[in-house]
This record gives structure tokens, sequence and C-alpha cells, in this order.
């Protein structure tokens, strides 16, 4: 991920680095030493998904719509927990 594209004065643009998490997911989808990485990631996302409606929002429009639009939801949605995978469905 290119630093540069996720800070603004000292910020980090949390939609950008999500698109760009969605977009590394994409590209080790099929990888067969990439399964725990991606067990790990989706799992930080599903306890993320505590109920604020923020990160919510978050991970639906910077993480699952991105993976939607690399054509790799589908392929990873089965490894989603229960709350990941209600919200994939929604994308």
């Amino acid at each position: 991920m290119k630093a540069e594209r996720l800070e603004v004065d000292g910020q980090v643009l949390e939609y950008v680095y999500l698109g760009d998490l969605a977009h590394h997911v994409a590209l080790m989808r099929d990888a067969p030493d990439a399964s725990e990485t991606l067990d790990r990631i989706f799992a930080a996302l599903e306890d993320a998904l505590d109920g604020d409606e923020h990160v919510t929002n978050l991970i639906c429009v910077g993480f699952l719509e991105m993976l939607k639009a690399t054509g790799a939801l589908e392929q990873v949605r089965g490894r989603f927990g229960p709350k990941l995978g209600f919200w994939a469905d929604t994308v």
C-alpha cells in the first residue's frame, strides 16, 4: 500500500486503506500460503462489526464494495463470519 495515498495531514484515509486491503485480498485469494492471513483479516473485520455505524459503513463501502468491484467477493464470501457475511450480502 502506498503510504502517500493513506495519509492527509497525518490522518489515515480509512476508505482508501480498506480499499487497498480489498485489492490485496483479491490478489492473494488463490494463493495456497495465504489462507491464515486471509482468515486473520476476515476475523479482524468481523470483530470490528460491533454495531458502530461509522465502522460498519467503513467496512461495507471501503472493503466489501471494493472487494466486489475486484470480482473477488464471491470467491472469499464463504470464509466470512456471520456479521461480515451478512453485510457482504447487502453490497
